[in-house]
């Protein structure tokens, strides 16, 4: 397989790797959307087993009335959901661990 791989769209997308999803390989692509830093909800709600989040990236200049810019809209099942919820816990909380002193220098 190359480093570069067509797509249904006719895009060359990169390939970045592939995950084990059952006993298939799945292709793992990135189209080089710019990162974007999130703060704030701007939709946030399930209907008909489907969670709808939608974040958003505060703008404050100076004196000039604030405003969110809309930086991703996700649609995902309640099962995925689930699985967002458990990841994000265990690395908040891996995050809040204070730093083992005992094995410094």
């Amino acid at each position: 397989m190359s480093d570069d791989e067509i797509f249904g769209d006719g895009e060359i997308t990169p390939l970045i790797d592939t995950v084990q999803i059952g006993d298939q390989n799945w292709i793992v692509r990135d189209r080089g959307l710019p990162v974007q830093f999130v703060d704030c909800f701007t939709e946030n709600r399930a209907m008909n087993g489907v969670a709808y989040l939608s974040l958003g990236s505060t703008i404050i200049d100076g004196q000039n009335q604030g405003g969110i810019d809309v930086a991703c809209r996700l649609r995902m099942s309640l099962v995925t959901a689930q699985v967002l919820r458990d990841e994000l816990d265990r690395l908040v909380k891996a995050a809040m661990e204070p730093e083992d002193k005992s094995k410094a220098n």
